[in-house]
């Protein structure tokens, strides 16, 4: 039966909207925490290359990555990723934050050489362990307090650093008292010499070799989320310029 004059004329309108009113895209945020954390990233890789520590103290908290340009065989990979002018896998991320913050937020800027002291600490460290400080550089970001947890975790997130994920104990502080003798870190393991337990070491360095080599064959973004993952792939495009 034929339809209606009014009746085709309805279903003519409704087939003009629907092939004329697009699909609504979701606005952009730059103050959604994705994007936030893209924008933090980004901002710590443009920073220059600088040597471990920095020449100079300078006052602040932040977010900073460790390099390792030098020749031990375990991390070779890794160094063949880095190089004076251009370093683009870090070996360990990390933040400093200033003191109090545990009893409350500060909005003005800290006196405080909270990251410079870190980054000095860290090449203490290295250098207790036997390391050439030399092989090791450092890019850093002084940073609102708000964002420094932000900063370092969307950077560990992306770039799984060795130091960070597998060869554990890096960042951990001197130990004394009952704790002295706590089973030894991964990190104190295959670099001893620095003073943090004195206890059964957790793992056997062949143990701990294999383990980096497997964390250095697995380049998937399949274990990330979407979001992680996407701003992954927006660093990879970055740093591969």
């Amino acid at each position: 039966m034929p339809k209606k004059k009014n009746e085709a004329s309805d279903q003519a309108a409704v087939n003009v909207l629907s092939v004329s009113s697009p699909t609504l895209a979701a606005p952009f945020n730059p103050l959604a925490i994705p994007n936030v954390a893209l924008t933090l990233a980004i901002e710590l890789l443009e920073q220059p290359i600088e040597s471990l520590p920095p020449p100079m103290s300078f006052s602040g908290a932040g977010v900073y990555a460790i390099y390792y340009l030098g020749k031990f065989d375990t991390y070779a990979r890794l160094s063949e990723l880095n190089s004076e002018n251009s370093c683009r896998v870090p070996i360990y991320v990390g933040k400093a934050v200033r003191k109090g913050t545990r009893v409350g937020i500060e909005f003005k800027a800290t006196t405080q050489a909270a990251l410079f002291n870190r980054l000095k600490l860290h090449a203490k460290s290295i250098e207790g362990a036997g390391l050439e400080i030399n092989d090791f550089r450092c890019k850093f970001l002084v940073v609102e307090d708000a964002f420094v947890a932000l900063a370092e975790s969307v950077l560990i997130g992306v770039f799984r650093p060795l130091w960070n994920q597998v060869v554990t104990g890096f960042g951990n502080n001197p130990t004394g008292g009952p704790r002295s003798s706590q089973a030894q870190s991964m990190w104190d393991t295959l670099h001893p010499g620095r003073r943090r337990g004195s206890g059964q070491a957790k793992a056997e360095i062949e143990a701990i070799r294999k383990t980096i080599e497997k964390h250095l064959d697995d380049n998937s973004l399949d274990s990330m989320d979407s979001e992680l993952r996407r701003i992954a792939e927006r660093i990879e495009k970055y740093t591969s310029k």
